[in-house]
């Protein structure tokens, strides 16, 4: 067989996958997401078998029409490396069921543990078949010539719908049905990461839709592209060298970059992101030892806020709305947090940066803006923390002995910028506080990480003093001074259609605009009281914050490389 007549082969096997795939995507929804009971739901389950034996036949059969097996499993081990769990899981229903997930599930009264098990492992394959050809939105992109800025919008719609539809499923709530616009709403203020909720997050959603949360999340913070890319190249497909400068620069964010190698960069920013959530997840495991003494629970809890901690996204588990008020007072809560936040907000770029220096690999000089991010960032945080304590000091910090007055301080100093977790009552702030988190959420984090606003290296290239020395040049600051610009335009307009939906103009009003535009996640008690008007103006400026800014300095920089821009 020629190798031409070897790929249009694959090409056809890989169409053919599609159809039980997505049966049994359907299969899993229709039984978790939808509710659906027995008799269907021992029907559905014998579904979802018959697609996986069929999906696998098909994987497999690749390897009879390739020329060279070995090399197509070298390349493809994403694909099979999900099969080789698949057939572990299978071995252990067979015989070997005294295993450690077995006795888990058997010490719950699970009947039949290993059957439940092998139930379980199918239904994750599925999920796990679905994001690896997600990758195919990306040659759709591809194949459309989209900018870089294009593909980050795009990719970040496609995010929206998806997890919009997800939240709305019975399977993902505890009670009373969820709207189209407060599932959108919440959809956005996730996979924007911004944190802002107009229902009880830990009231309203069930362990689903925790879930579903956690991944609109994860993938929010990371970027659809990253994920989807990540897919695409560790599964396989190859990209031209035109294609993956275009892929490393709408994954980067636009921050400066000049790898071309998008499996090498893809595996620094994931390699770093898994391992900084799963040392904040680990972190606090510990010390919520006797807030939450059910092992799986706690573990559970700590994946969960570590993730939407480092990815800068504010939703937290407590009820009510609590977010980390109830532990004001615990160094190691607020101090593993407050790390996570520091480090999502740098971005992924920075962090590879610094860690490369940090291991003497690279030693070359930082450039201005990562240096300026840096600066920015430490001025930010210890400027923050010391107004924050002389603003509050009476107000919102009086119950509190000084220790846990200056950790308050330093913590609101940081998760103002954009995290939205919040340890004393935002709503209580005076206005000089107000003014200071206005202030810092509409400056945000760094480029091409997971904080929002207009950016540290924006202001930092205002700044009379980044004029001297080997600061930014003039097109730079030009170009800083146009995106500043246009933010605080597009923060006034949101602001004052805000204030026509809700009636009034007033601090919370302020305060609630400059959240969503700088995907922060604070709220001084508006947000659960935002008319259906005034909701889709947040959903729609929580969009605007997360790929906005992205867009407009890409605009930007293409028109002044092309000469256009004085």
């Amino acid at each position: 067989m020629k190798r031409e007549e070897r790929s249009r082969a694959v090409a056809r096997i890989n169409a053919a996958m599609a159809v039980p795939a997505l049966t049994g995507l359907g299969a899993a929804i229709l039984v978790y997401g939808l509710l659906v009971g027995p008799p269907w739901e021992g029907w559905l389950t014998g579904l979802q078998f018959s697609c996986v034996v069929a999906f696998v036949a098909l994987q497999l059969s690749k390897l009879l029409v390739v020329g060279r097996p070995l090399d197509y499993l070298a390349t493809h081990w994403l694909d099979f490396s999900m099969l080789a769990v698949l057939a572990s899981q299978a071995f252990v229903y067979v015989g070997l069921s005294e295993t450690p997930e077995a006795a888990y599930l058997a010490a719950r009264h699970v009947p039949d543990p290993s059957w439940a098990l092998l139930v379980a492992v199918v239904q994750f394959y599925f999920l796990a078949i679905v994001a690896a050809r997600s990758a195919l939105a990306n040659h759709l992109m591809l194949r459309l010539r989209l900018a870089p800025a294009q593909m980050a919008v795009a990719s970040f719609g496609l995010l929206v719908a998806a997890g919009t539809v997800a939240l709305m499923l019975p399977g993902c709530r505890r009670n009373a049905p969820l709207p189209l616009v407060d599932a959108l709403f919440t959809a956005t203020s996730a996979g924007c990461v911004t944190g802002l909720a107009v229902v009880d997050t830990a009231q309203q959603f069930s362990k689903l839709g925790y879930g579903v949360l956690l991944v609109l999340i994860q993938v929010g913070g990371l970027g659809v592209l990253t994920l989807t890319t990540a897919f695409a190249v560790f599964g396989g497909r190859r990209y031209t060298g035109g294609q993956e400068q275009r892929l490393a620069k709408a994954i980067a964010e636009g921050d400066a970059t000049d790898s071309t190698d998008v499996r090498a960069l893809l595996g620094r920013v994931l390699g770093v992101t898994f391992a900084i959530e799963a040392a904040g997840a680990a972190a606090l495991f510990w010390a919520w030892d006797r807030l939450l003494p059910d092992a799986v629970t706690r573990g559970g809890w700590a994946v969960f806020h570590a993730v939407s901690a480092f990815c800068n996204a504010g939703f937290a588990l407590f009820a009510k709305g609590a977010s980390l008020t109830g532990l004001v007072g615990d160094p190691a809560t607020n101090l593993v947090i407050a790390a996570l936040i520091v480090a999502g907000g740098l971005g992924f770029v920075l962090l590879l940066r610094l860690g490369a220096r940090a291991t003497r690999r690279d030693l070359t000089p930082l450039d201005w803006e990562q240096r300026a991010a840096l600066a920015m960032t430490a001025i930010l945080v210890v400027g923050g923390t010391l107004l924050f304590r002389g603003f509050e000091a009476h107000r919102t910090l009086a119950p509190l002995d000084a220790p846990a007055k200056w950790l308050a301080s330093f913590f609101q100093s940081v998760t103002l910028r954009t995290a939205g977790f919040n340890s004393v009552d935002v709503a209580a702030f005076g206005l000089p506080a107000v003014g200071l988190a206005i202030v810092w959420m509409l400056i945000g984090g760094s480029p091409g990480g997971t904080a929002g606003g207009m950016k540290t290296t924006t202001v930092a290239a205002l700044l009379p003093g980044a004029r001297r020395g080997s600061g930014p040049g003039a097109p730079a600051r030009r170009r800083a001074l146009r995106v500043a610009l246009a933010f605080l335009g597009t923060y006034a307009l949101i602001t004052g259609l805000l204030a026509l939906a809700q009636g009034a103009l007033d601090r919370r009003v302020l305060f609630e605009s400059a959240s969503a535009l700088g995907t922060v996640g604070l709220s001084m008690n508006l947000t659960p009281e935002l008319t259906t008007a005034g909701k889709l103006i947040v959903t729609a400026a929580m969009f605007v914050g997360r790929v906005g800014p992205l867009v407009l300095a890409s605009a930007l920089l293409e028109r002044e490389n092309r000469g256009q821009l004085p």
